[in-house]
């Protein structure tokens, strides 16, 4: 009753076993009738005989990202792992595979958005952030790379507390505070940001909350204007 693919093939990849999950399946090539190669198509699938050498090399578990033909294309996670017999000697390969096709659709869709939301902030006049509430920088436009040196095109792992004096720290932190105990909204403030050579500019910063708090956690959107 497993909703996972389960699959039993020998170290050819003839197939041996198949779970009802794997009914829905079509074949996509004419590798032959009961060969696991038939139903595999794009994807990173490293090949039988790699797997084999990895299983030989002492590998447990060899995974890959493959789409799949059921009732339309759909990608899924597959884990290969060598079942051995009593002298410890290779005889035959499972096959488990998890549809993730739902989680990639919605990580491209992320990723879309992003795509449109950082083109946004690098169109704004404004130097312009995301927060979480911890003041680690998750997003910021272009202007802000220009004039704090922080790059707006990798992950990041930088608190925006680096970029503040002390005075606006405090104010950063108090902020914050008050949002984890009630509704806060957005405020204005006068700060003092650190620029590419060292010195501290006065910038009008807006800060609101972008989502209530939860067990992610909180962000918060800003935007830095001179003063």
């Amino acid at each position: 009753q497993q909703k996972d693919i389960i699959v039993r093939i020998n170290k050819d990849g003839q197939i041996l076993y198949h779970n009802p999950s794997f009914s829905d399946l079509k074949k996509l090539n004419d590798s032959g009738s009961n060969h696991i190669a038939a139903y595999l198509g794009d994807g990173d699938f490293p090949g039988l005989n790699r797997i084999l050498f990895d299983f030989e090399e002492g590998i447990l578990q060899v995974n890959c990202e493959i789409e799949v033909h059921s009732d339309e294309l759909r990608w899924f996670h597959f884990y290969f792992s060598p079942i051995k017999n009593s002298r410890g000697l290779i005889i035959e390969i499972q096959v488990v595979a998890r549809n993730i096709d739902r989680i990639l659709r919605l990580e491209r869709k992320l990723s879309i958005q992003k795509e449109l939301l950082l083109n946004i902030l690098h169109s704004h006049n404004s130097i312009c952030l995301a927060i979480d509430d911890k003041a680690m920088i998750q997003i910021n436009s272009r202007k802000c790379q220009n004039f704090t040196g922080i790059p707006s095109d990798q992950p990041l792992n930088i608190s925006l507390m680096k970029l503040l004096d002390q005075n606006s720290q405090n104010t950063l932190i108090k902020y914050i505070e008050q949002s984890k105990v009630r509704h806060v909204k957005r405020k204005e403030y006068m700060v003092k940001l650190r620029q590419l050579d060292g010195h501290y500019l006065d910038y009008q910063m807006l800060i609101s909350p972008i989502s209530e708090m939860s067990h992610f956690g909180q962000y918060f959107n800003i935007s830095l204007l001179p003063a």
